[in-house]
């Protein structure tokens, strides 16, 4: 996103997350809630690894021709919601089990985040409201009988411009697809549990096939990801059992060393395999990198060429979707204006059996 892509409302959110990117280059690795992170990485481990995925994208050069990134012809140049058509898309959810997509976008005028329900092929359903969210930088999605279940962050913080920033909390909300336009209300978390405290900047990503979701908080400047049972999180934030414990943590690291422009964009997990994007706005590029929590391993994409086309280059959000017996990793790039309505297309990596 650059400034041109908000109004004059919202362009502060850039200028925030040029600080954050800034103070993170300058803290380094920290530590989270007072222990070094190599601490939390072993205890986790000795507690069990996480679920074993049967597929995974390889985000590696050599294999970018063949794995991608491709363009989902059903989502290219498309308007997101008739709510809010001055605004970017920020993330991404697929519900696999009926394959629905969930687009976020954020208002941070009013810290209302708009999340939007797509089929498959391309048509919108229906748009609902949270109050006070954050700014949508990534969500969740948990398939549901009832209706999916979306996560996202929750009361952020209010700045002295007036609009709101991070998100101090994580909750969850079931989607109302019988109505249009509805404003829902998430249960959150009392408090974060003790292997997040003292971090904000959170957002969430749920792996339902694997019963975990993971979270990307902010800590001492540097940006980690820490994954839990999801049922375990689900009734701390109920109220009906104890905070969940660490499964493990992640810390990556900024592969942009030069400027002060580049900030994590999306991430998304797949059984012990964790996705993350990061894009250097100075330059325009973006790289996607992969980590393994049971064995450390990580891979890289290197920068990323995108369709030449697209007006902008910065990946928003990404998901896991499973669709016909393959995995993709899908990814949301925004494009240019038509009438005042901006426009996001979608693209993909193909996954392959581990």
């Amino acid at each position: 996103m650059t400034a041109n892509d908000r109004s004059p409302l919202t362009r502060g959110h850039i200028s925030r997350r040029r600080l954050i990117a800034a103070t993170a280059a300058a803290a380094g690795a920290a530590g989270m809630a007072g222990l070094p992170t190599k601490f939390l990485i072993a205890a986790a481990q000795a507690a069990g690894p996480l679920p074993t995925a049967t597929w995974r994208v390889s985000v590696a050069p050599s294999n970018a021709n063949t794995n991608g990134p491709h363009n989902d012809g059903n989502f290219q140049g498309k308007a997101v919601s008739p709510y809010l058509t001055d605004e970017s898309i920020q993330s991404i959810a697929w519900e696999s089990d009926t394959d629905h997509l969930f687009i976020a976008q954020s208002n941070s005028a009013n810290s209302n985040l708009f999340i939007t329900r797509y089929t498959g092929s391309g048509t919108r359903q229906s748009t609902n409201r949270v109050k006070h969210a954050d700014h949508g930088e990534q969500i969740g999605c948990e398939p549901h009988s009832g209706g999916a279940i979306i996560w996202t962050g929750c009361d952020a913080v209010l700045k002295s411009d007036g609009t709101y920033g991070d998100a101090t909390s994580i909750g969850y909300f079931q989607f109302d697809n019988t109505d249009d336009d509805v404003f829902v209300t998430p249960t959150r978390w009392p408090a974060p549990p003790p292997s997040l405290t003292g971090a904000t900047a959170f957002t969430p990503y749920i792996d339902a096939k694997h019963g975990t979701i993971q979270v990307r908080y902010r800590y001492n400047g540097t940006y980690s990801l820490t994954t839990y049972n999801l049922a375990a999180m689900k009734a701390y934030i109920a109220g009906t059992g104890p905070a969940p414990a660490p499964l493990g943590t992640w810390t990556p690291t900024d592969p942009f060393t030069t400027g002060t422009n580049h900030f994590m964009s999306g991430h998304a997990l797949d059984g012990q395999y964790s996705y993350v994007c990061w894009y250097n706005e100075d330059a325009g590029t973006n790289q996607i990198h992969r980590y393994n929590y049971n064995d450390q391993s990580s891979q890289s994409s290197g920068n990323l060429t995108l369709n030449t086309g697209y007006a902008h280059k910065e990946l928003e959000g990404m998901a896991i979707r499973y669709s016909a017996g393959t995995q993709y990793l899908y990814f949301g790039v925004n494009d240019g204006a038509v009438s005042g309505t901006h426009l996001f297309n979608l693209g993909y990596f193909v996954g392959n059996p581990v």
